[in-house]
């Protein structure tokens, strides 16, 4: 059995991808394909992506088929088999991302910082051969789940690489998130348009920090103002002692329900040289450099581990992972570096963040 006439049914308009079911029926010579608005259709054969066809009704014959009429050597008057997908080119608006795990990144300020990230994107198809050949290999189905978890990833990925290979810490990445653009992200527009993908909007809703990480950050930011928690809490704030630039209230203003101003946190960085960490023993807030802490009189190590099977950042002393139930390493038994206090593998025989050996 043959067909003659091919497009999408009104039924599955709303998929990002259609497959016209053939059956293993042949494609006759000289049959109509007809591609709707804001669509279009492709051609492939064994995973490789041919003639592709815009809006309207076109007659598939050899003059209409080229790439695929020379890859098969079709012949005239005889019927064909091959794939035929209809690719939406709407605009898909504010898709939801995020990230499932917290990531470690390196920072000037804190040493290791955990954090997650979540946000938004929309993005449309602008060469559709280029995204169907980049798709082959890559998801298992065409259906609307696996895509839109293929281009999440590529999302989260390309956050994280933009964390390590350039110099905006994760911090920075903390305080300045909501006044970034789609510039600050050119790592995932460059892999959204190596997809054929034109990546419209990325936008960045939140990211979560580590309590203690967020709670020293709040507090060397009302330290440098001169201010108290009480202070901020009371609404005895200084006129003009912490401002926030947007609206150029303070920032206990009920207008701003308490939030602590980025400009202010920014500042903050660029000015504090004694950095502190939190003491794994007894809590307290100690410089980044004191080997002991001056509290307890206990040694300083990591306030974190990376648990080895789901990659979750959990606290240093926790003996089992809160995410997968995975027990974690004795840390009276694992290599330390005296030096700087980093985990190191066995086989290493120099610290990788001090160089000092082991």
């Amino acid at each position: 059995m043959s067909i003659n006439k091919i497009e999408r049914p009104e039924s599955e308009k709303e998929l990002f991808i259609y497959r016209f079911p053939l059956l293993n029926n042949l494609i006759e010579m000289g049959s109509t394909l007809k591609v709707g608005a804001d669509e279009a259709a492709v051609l492939v054969k064994n995973g490789k992506v041919y003639d592709v066809f815009p809006k309207g009704e076109h007659i598939l014959n050899t003059k209409t088929m080229p790439l695929l009429t020379k890859g098969l050597d079709l012949k005239k008057n005889h019927g064909f088999s091959c794939d035929v997908y209809f690719v939406s080119l709407y605009a898909y608006q504010n898709l939801k991302w995020a990230m499932i795990n917290s990531v470690v990144v390196r920072d000037n300020t804190f040493g290791s910082v955990a954090i997650k990230a979540s946000g938004n994107f929309s993005f449309k198809v602008f060469n559709v051969s280029l995204f169907m050949t980049n798709m082959f290999g890559k998801i298992t189905e065409f259906n609307d789940e696996d895509i839109t978890s293929y281009l999440r990833n590529m999302i989260v990925n390309g956050i994280i690489d933009t964390l390590t290979n350039t110099r905006l810490t994760a911090l920075d990445f903390y305080t300045n998130y909501p006044k970034f653009t789609l510039q600050n992200y050119r790592e995932i527009v460059n892999r959204f348009n190596d997809h054929g993908l034109l990546l419209n909007k990325m936008e960045v809703e939140d990211v979560v920090i580590p309590e203690e990480t967020e709670k020293l950050l709040k507090a060397k930011i009302l330290e440098h103002a001169n201010l108290s928690m009480d202070d901020i809490v009371n609404g005895k704030v200084q006129p003009g002692a912490l401002v926030n630039q947007s609206n150029g209230l303070p920032v206990n203003h009920p207008v701003n329900a308490g939030t602590l101003m980025t400009s202010e946190m920014k500042k903050m960085f660029n000015m504090v040289q004694d950095l502190t960490i939190t003491c794994i023993h007894c809590g307290a807030n100690i410089a980044k450099n004191f080997k002991y802490c001056p509290q307890c009189g206990k040694e300083n190590r990591e306030s974190i581990k990376e648990c080895p099977k789901c990659h979750n950042v959990v606290a240093f002393k926790a003996k089992f992972c809160p995410d997968c139930g995975t027990e974690l390493f004795d840390k009276d038994k694992v290599i330390i570096c005296g030096n700087c206090g980093r985990i190191i593998k066995e086989h290493e025989k120099f610290c990788p963040d001090c160089g000092k050996p082991v």
